[in-house]
C-alpha cells in the first residue's frame, strides 16, 4: 500500500463521505469500486468485473464472471451462410445471389438461375399490346396514330376535336342539344347551297342560294351533293311593308287586314 496525491479542485469539496460539488482529477489510483461506474473512463480496466463491455484491438469484447467473448457483426446462421459462399463456391450455397456479366445469378441448392426483367406472363403481355408496331406514348405532348382502331364504344367526357375528313356519322336517332345547327360550315363564310336529303337517292329540302329562298328538289338528290336542284319553293308570309328578301314569286303579305301574294 502506498499512498497517492489525490488533486482536488473546488473550495466545497468533503473527501470524508467522497461529496464533491465540483470536480476531481485523479491519476494512478488503485481501489476497489462496488456498485456502478456512471461516466467515460480514459485507460484501460483490468480485473474482474460481473458484466462489462470495452474496446480492444480485436473487436468490442464482451465480459461475464469468468471469462470474455468476442461480439460477432452477424448471427452464427448468417456467418455459417457466407463461409459456406465463400468456401465452396456459388454452385455448393444453399441460397445465394450474385453479379454475373450482365445478369443476375439466384442459386438454390446448387442451381444456378438467371434473373429475368419480366416473368414470361408479363412478356407474353407486353407482346399482345405492342402487336406488330411499336409501344407509342400516350402523354398529353404526344404524338400517337393508329393504323386502325375498331371499338364498339367511344366516349369522350371532354372537348373532341377533329382535324380531317369525317367520313359519316351512324345513329339510330339523332338527339340535338343545340337550338340552332349550322349549314356549309366549310365553305369560310361564303354564301352556297346547304340543305337535308332525306335518304341516298331521294328528295331534298335545302337553301336555294341563287333564288334567295328555301327549295325542295323531289326528282332525287345524293348525300355528297354541293347545291339543290330546286323543283319547288317555300312560300313565305311577309307581315306589314314590304321587303325586297320576300319579292319571290308565291309569297304572301298581310297588311292591314289586306293579303297579297307576290306574282
Amino acid at each position: 500500500m502506498a499512498w497517492k496525491k489525490v488533486i482536488v479542485s473546488g473550495s466545497d469539496a468533503v473527501l470524508a463521505g467522497l461529496t464533491v460539488d465540483n470536480s476531481i482529477v485523479a491519476t494512478d489510483i488503485t481501489a476497489s469500486l462496488q456498485g456502478a461506474v456512471v461516466g467515460n473512463v480514459t485507460g484501460n480496466l483490468t480485473g474482474t468485473a460481473d458484466t462489462a463491455s470495452y474496446v480492444s484491438s480485436n473487436g468490442v469484447k464482451f465480459a461475464s464472471v469468468g471469462g470474455e467473448q468476442t461480439a460477432t457483426q452477424v448471427s452464427a446462421s448468417v456467418s455459417a451462410r457466407l463461409t459456406t459462399f465463400q468456401s465452396q463456391g456459388v454452385d455448393n450455397a444453399l441460397t445465394a445471389s450474385f453479379v454475373d456479366g450482365d445478369d443476375v445469378e439466384f442459386l438454390a441448392s446448387g442451381n444456378g438461375q438467371t434473373a429475368t426483367t419480366f416473368s414470361s406472363s408479363a412478356a407474353s403481355r407486353i407482346t399482345t399490346l405492342e402487336g406488330t408496331g411499336t409501344i407509342q406514348g400516350v402523354g398529353t405532348t404526344n404524338d400517337v396514330t393508329f393504323a386502325d382502331i375498331t371499338a364498339t364504344n367511344i366516349t369522350a367526357t371532354g372537348t373532341l376535336t377533329v382535324q380531317g375528313t369525317v367520313t359519316s356519322i351512324e345513329t339510330t336517332n339523332l338527339n340535338v342539344d343545340d337550338q340552332f345547327i349550322l349549314l356549309n360550315s366549310g365553305s369560310g363564310g361564303v354564301a352556297a347551297d346547304a340543305g337535308f336529303v332525306a335518304y341516298d337517292d331521294g328528295p331534298s329540302f335545302g337553301w336555294d342560294n341563287s333564288e334567295g329562298r328555301w327549295a325542295f328538289d323531289a326528282t332525287g338528290s345524293t348525300w355528297n351533293q354541293t347545291s339543290i336542284a330546286s323543283d319547288a319553293f317555300v312560300a313565305a308570309v311577309k307581315i306589314g311593308a314590304t321587303d325586297a328578301n320576300y319579292e319571290k314569286a308565291g309569297n304572301l303579305r298581310v297588311d292591314g287586314g289586306e293579303i297579297y301574294i307576290y306574282v
